[in-house]
């Protein structure tokens, strides 16, 4: 099934160009396999799959009470920080341990995504159907590759993430911003670098989501671009060196949309 394992190496380098050829090697090949894949439905059956998830996503985020809503602001006792061993400003155990959401959990159970919005896992069986296999192995370890402490992983992962994400067109933005939340959990056992490289994959998610041109289609619903703002925000508020970062998201998505 997976013949574009050896394509993923690359997209590691620490070399731009190989990343860039890599990257685009990569997106090539999954656009052939997916659309002989989307050529194997007639018309009418592929609309009836995609309007089934999408409603399997409206009805997964409904039964776990998903609201867009801003984050409260820490109090004083709360979510204080401190200068850690890299020089880096870390939150304090408290203040992690509240608003990350826990251990991993299994496909289906609840979460609390970077928003602190309660969520349930993003089921992969109604997506297995929609994508190709290649395609649907290369959109999960894309996703795993975000927090990768690798030098130059989490660009390379990215970059192809965001290329994929662009001829996905039956994917919406919630359902990818969940995916991401899976994927970049952080649980109050990780240690400082750890949980850096998870909120790193996280604004490097958003960044994808950004730039692919999902937030320009016309499915995509006002509650799905607050939903990006409102997780790039509370991603934000998590540690000060990701504040430029996840502004730059808020900023970037603002102008695809036209404000």
């Amino acid at each position: 099934m997976n013949t574009t394992l050896e394509l993923f190496w690359d997209l590691a380098s620490l070399d731009q160009g190989k990343r860039l050829r890599a990257a685009a090697d990569l997106v090539r090949a999954l656009h052939t396999f997916q659309r002989a894949h989307r050529s194997g439905f007639a018309d009418s059956d592929w609309d009836r799959l995609v309007d089934a998830c999408a409603a399997a996503a409206r009805k997964r985020r409904a039964s776990a009470g998903a609201r867009v809503e801003a984050e409260p602001e820490p109090d004083d006792g709360g979510d204080s920080v401190m200068e850690d061993a890299d020089g880096g400003r870390e939150r304090s155990e408290r203040g992690a341990t509240e608003t990350d959401g826990g251990a991993d959990c299994p496909s289906g159970a609840e979460n609390v995504n970077p928003a602190g919005v309660s969520l349930k896992k993003v089921d992969f069986a109604q997506l297995d159907r929609l994508c190709a296999p290649d395609v649907s192995y290369a959109l999960k370890r894309l996703l795993r590759g975000l927090p990768s402490s690798r030098d130059g992983a989490r660009q390379g992962f990215a970059l192809a993430l965001t290329e994929v994400l662009a001829f996905l067109d039956f994917l919406d933005v919630s359902t990818v911003l969940d995916l991401i939340a899976q994927h970049t959990e952080v649980s109050s056992g990780l240690k400082g670098p750890e949980e850096r490289d998870m909120l790193f994959g996280r604004l490097f998610g958003y960044t994808a989501v950004v730039q692919s041109g999902m937030l320009a289609r016309p499915s995509t619903t006002l509650a799905q671009f607050q939903h990006l703002v409102t997780a790039a925000m509370g991603c934000a508020r998590k540690k000060s060196f990701l504040m430029e970062g996840c502004y730059r998201v808020v900023g970037a998505a603002l102008c695809t949309v036209g404000f």
